[in-house]
This record gives structure tokens, sequence and C-alpha cells, in this order.
């Protein structure tokens, strides 16, 4: 994939020194598209590549280019020198404060001209996502809360204070409810059993101005002082996910706009604490790093030693989590007594049963189909050895920067237990109206669904958010010339499309030249 930011500015057109104003039209997009052959239609995306199969790991500066440059997409483009009369015309046209024209590829939000900041640092990811649908509402018309949320490495206040926007602070977030609360019409009860439901809450939510709540806020919020009402309640409603993007699909994706698609998760896994591996005891360990594949071999792992117990527990982590090349599992066979008793290939069904902690690996599901844990991510598998067991190896066909481990006590904790995801990105899914759904490619029926969203949309349209899949889930999209945009961990986008930021003239560089020859250099 291209990942240098002129290859990124390649794509859209963009360049000369005429160019005062980064500007981008939809024509633009459609033009790059056809002319631009890579199968991968990211935006920025390039630049936080999760895999090496799509680019090579971003460099920081890269990494802060990357951010920037997505900021000033959302602004919406043309914000940035669309006269101010073309834009105050504009406003409270259609979607509340928003400005949209049709060649413009993100919306403008209205210029925020004070905030009430919400700190939620310290809350439930369920309050964190009430809170956020609430910025969603109110931000419609002109962005006035802003969420402090997870802390960024620069510093929590660090892009607040460099908008330069007057704000006050709110360490009891439910002033702010109370400040606001005349302008939301009820609260929206999603499942806890099946928190994909949130997603459709979120939806319902930017349709019906409504907050969404867990049934405990929600008994909070139809109390005084706050008094709202139901306006839906999604308990027991939908059987599985899939039951829920279907039905969201056939009732609200004719509701909501068609110009942006967002998927998100609607869950992330629990805080893991370090001690939860301290029964590991490391059995197998690159000694040097691996990023090539040539140490692809079947190890075998005799883990005898930790038979006695109910279980036996083998985790696979990266060896060397800075560099993005952890460890790459495609066969797993474990025999006990020279009998196999279990034998899969991971990424497939036959894996789910010894899967006991999915702790954040991918899969890569192509021809030579494997299991990879790159940076913090791991895996954990679980084996069930017949009684009286004297011998037990697990053999593996692995590569690359391998770290496993293995033990005969259960973690404490799985990261597949899974808690609401918060709040990110959902301002900017209710108060555009998108639609919010997390349709995961690995499986056949939701990939259906997927792809009929996708073919319902104009080439060009943006998809902000991520997949399950990398791989999968940008060929996808590239076949339906969808932009995607890594937007999974934006927050307040509802306040970053509103603030103006005009970017200086490019000047071209001066011309080199050699005195002692004839030769002009550029």
């Amino acid at each position: 994939m291209h990942n240098t930011g002129k290859e990124s500015v390649q794509v859209f057109g963009l360049g000369g020194p005429e160019c005062e104003y980064l500007h981008i039209t939809t024509s633009d997009i459609h033009h790059a598209l056809e002319s631009w052959k890579h199968p991968c239609t990211i935006v920025c995306a390039a630049l936080f590549s999760r895999r090496e199969q799509c680019c090579a790991p971003p460099s920081p500066d890269k990494a802060s280019f990357c951010f920037l440059f997505l900021f000033i997409l959302s602004l919406g483009f043309a914000g940035l020198s669309s006269t101010p009369s073309a834009y105050a015309a504009s406003r409270g046209v259609g979607n509340g404060g928003i400005y949209w024209p049709q060649n413009q590829v993100l919306p403008t939000f209205a210029q925020p001209h004070s905030l009430d900041v919400v700190d939620l640092r310290q809350v439930s990811n369920d309050e964190a996502l009430t809170f956020s649908t609430l910025e969603g509402i109110i931000n419609r018309q002109e962005p006035r809360i802003y969420l402090l949320q997870t802390g960024p490495d620069e510093g929590s206040f660090t892009w607040l204070n460099d908008m330069k926007i007057p704000y006050v602070v709110h360490t009891d977030p439910w002033e702010v409810v109370t400040k606001y609360i005349h302008e939301v019409k009820g609260v929206i009860i999603y499942d806890p059993n099946l928190l994909d439901s949130s997603n459709v809450a979120v939806t319902l939510a930017g349709l019906k101005d409504g907050l969404v709540v867990s049934p405990d806020l929600a008994t909070k919020l139809e109390a005084a002082p706050y008094n709202l009402r139901v306006l839906d309640d999604l308990r027991g409603k939908f059987s599985s996910a899939l039951a829920a993007y279907t039905w969201e699909v056939q009732n609200l994706w004719p509701q909501t706009t068609h110009r942006m698609l967002i998927g998100i998760p609607s869950s992330t896994s629990i805080t893991i604490p370090p001690d939860n591996w301290k029964n590991f005891q490391t059995v197998k360990q690159v000694t040097q790093p691996v990023t090539d594949n040539s140490n692809r071999a079947v190890y075998n792992l005799d883990l005898s030693s930790y038979l006695g117990g109910s279980a036996v527990y083998l985790r696979f982590q990266d060896a060397y989590t800075n560099d993005g090349w952890g460890p790459s599992v495609h066969q797993v066979t474990a025999t006990a007594d020279g009998q196999v008793v279990a034998q899969f290939t991971p990424c497939t069904s036959g894996e789910d049963q010894y899967v006991f902690d999915h702790g954040g690996s991918s899969c890569d599901t192509s021809s030579d189909a494997h299991r990879f844990a790159d940076g913090g991510s791991y895996f954990v598998y679980r084996f069930v050895p017949p009684t009286g067991t004297k011998q037990f190896i697990v053999s593996v066909d692995m590569w690359n920067e391998f770290l496993v481990s293995a033990s005969s006590v259960a973690p404490a904790l799985s990261s597949d237990q899974q808690v609401p995801a918060g709040g990110l990105l959902r301002d900017y899914a209710v108060a555009n109206r998108a639609m919010v759904f997390w349709l995961r490619t690995a499986n056949t029926q939701e990939t259906t669904l997927f792809t009929q969203l996708l073919s319902s949309v104009q080439p060009g349209t943006p998809y902000l958010g991520w997949f399950d899949n990398e791989n999968t889930g940008v060929t996808l999209t590239s076949q339906h010339a969808v932009q995607v945009y890594a937007a999974d961990y934006f927050h307040n986008l509802t306040v970053f499309s509103g603030v103006r930021a005009p970017i200086g003239r490019l000047r071209s560089a001066p011309a080199l030249r050699c005195s002692h020859c004839k030769t002009k250099f550029m």
C-alpha cells in the first residue's frame, strides 16, 4: 500500500503551488478511485496499518500526519475555503447546523463558540455511551459539548486548548445532562445480554434524539429531576447480532443518511491485569527478531509437565512488541500418549472450542489461513487431555516473533469478557443520523448483509471505523469503491468538524543549480 504523505495526497489529485487551501471534492475522489490500481482504498488507514500485508508499520511522523489529515478531512474540506456567507446561508437547512453540499465528502459543523467539557475519565463505559449520544444530539445544531475520555499521550487537554475556544470543565457529568435535558426527547434502552443492540440503539438515538442507556441508567433518567420517557426498549428484541443488524437494515436504513457508513464494535474487552498470567511459564521463544517467515516450522511443544489439572493452557504473544511481526500460527495438533486428541486450523470453525481468550489477535483467511498476534495482542488455547495422560505434546506450525507460554492453572480473566464500547465516534453518528453497525466479515451471513449495504451507497461514500478483519474488510469496501477512514478511536468529531483551520499556501522547492555544470536540477 502507498503509505507516504505524498502518495496519499496524490491519490486525491492534490498538489501544486497554486493551492492555498486544502479542498477535495467527490469528483476528485471518483477520479482517484478509477485511476488508483491498488486494492486498498484507505485514507490515513495506510499509516495506521495493523498488518504488513497492507503497508509497513508507520513512523511517529506518519502517524501524526495521518491524524492531522483525518482531522482536516473531518472539517468537511469545503468548510476550509467556503465563504462565511455561503456557510451561514446553509446553516439550519436539513440536519441542524450541519453544512454538507453534494460535492463535499464529509460534513462541516457549525463553528463552536464555547464548550461544556465533561470529564468522563473515571466513569463506566455505560455512562460514556450515554454522554456520547447526548453530545451528538446537542452538537448537531452547534458544538457545545466536549467529552474528556481516555487520555491521549499528548495530554487530555492538548487538543482542547489548541482550538482556543472558551470552555468550562464539569467534574460532575450530570450537571451537563441537567443543562441540556430540554433538547432530549427520551431514552433508548439497549440489551445488556446482546451488546450489538447498543449499535442499533445509537442509530435510533440519531433518528429520535434519545439517549442510549443501560437498564440501570434508564431507571435514573426516568425519575426526577430528568423525567425522560422511554422511546425504545431493545431488551429481548433480538436473538443474535445478525438478527439485530438485519432488523436495523430493514427498518432504520431507509431513514438514515446514505452519505456515510459507520462501522464500530459495540463492545470492548475488560481490562486484564498483569498478574493474570502469573502462572504461565515460557516453553518456546525466538532469540532474535524475525520478520520474513524464515523460521517457519512445526514446533513440538512437550507440555507433559503441565498435566494434573483440569486443562492445559497455551498462550501465544509477540516477543518483540514494537515491530508488528508477532506469532503466526497455521496448524495445531495435540497428542496424548501418541493419540491425536485435537487438530485444527486457526480461524476456522474447528478452532472455536479450543480458544480460551482471543486477546485481540487477528485472522488472515487467505489460502494459508493463520491467526496472528502483533504488539500487545495474544491468544490462548485450552486443551483437556484424557484422564491419566502421561505425555502431552502440542505441535504448532508457526513463524515470526513468537513467545509461547503454558500453565495448568486457568487465567482468572479472559479478554473475551466484553463490556459496552463507550463513546467512540458515536457522537458523530448521532449528529449525522448515520447508521451504526459492526458486521463481522468472518461470518458469511453478516458479510452478505455488509455487502448489501455497500452496494446501496454511491462510489466514494466514506466508511468511518474499522473491521473485525483488516484484509477482508479493506477488500470488500474496495470492491465497492467505498473510502475507508480509520476513525474508530476518534473522540469529539462533532466538535473538530466545526473548527476552522486554514492551510497555508504550498510553495515549490527552489531549483538546485550546479555551479560547474550545465544541468539544472529540480
